[in-house]
């Protein structure tokens, strides 16, 4: 792992390239991991267990992890659009102040 890790901080290997060479789940660990020593800052808030296989290539590159975001609903809000009457409602994520 070391290995990896070093080959990560001389550019020999690419962050994009760790999904072929080991697994999507794997390559999001080791990511995190290089970015954590890289930053010093702990990600391991991020560490979800999800199919990475089905994300990566799809939805995301260079997975690191995952985030929950609170998703509230605002409405009904006014709307130009004929099939909604005039009034709709729509998903919005939510800010906190605090956590």
């Amino acid at each position: 792992m070391e290995e990896l890790m070093e080959a990560l901080r001389n550019g020999s290997v690419r962050l994009h390239e760790l999904d072929m060479r080991l697994g999507s789940k794997e390559a999001t660990r080791v990511r995190r991991r290089f970015l954590e020593q890289a930053t010093g800052t702990d990600l391991s808030a991020l560490d979800v267990d999800l199919p990475y296989d089905q994300i990566v290539g799809r939805n995301c590159e260079n997975t690191i992890g995952a985030v929950s975001v609170p998703v509230g609903v605002a409405g009904p809000l006014p709307s130009r659009a004929r099939t909604s009457g005039g009034r709709s409602t729509s998903p919005w994520p939510q800010r906190r102040e605090r956590w």
